[in-house]
């Protein structure tokens, strides 16, 4: 196993509230660059989540009735 450093940024908005690291992933020594890319998008959007509270709220629902 080998270990990488791997940059991470999040941006939201055209303000750009930006967040800037860097994450490890270990991966086989004979890992193809496609598993080392897989694993860092997955490192990556890990990362990511950990500043995201997503929430919604439904304010008004209007269903249809069917007599």
């Amino acid at each position: 196993m080998k270990t990488i450093q791997v940059d991470v940024s999040l941006s939201v908005g055209i303000a750009g509230a930006n967040r800037k690291g860097h994450v490890y992933i270990e991966v086989d020594e004979d890992a193809t660059q496609e598993e080392i890319e897989f694993q860092a998008e997955e490192a990556a959007k890990d990362w990511a989540n950990n500043f995201l509270d997503i929430g919604y709220e439904i304010v008004d629902d209007q269903q249809t009735k069917i007599s």
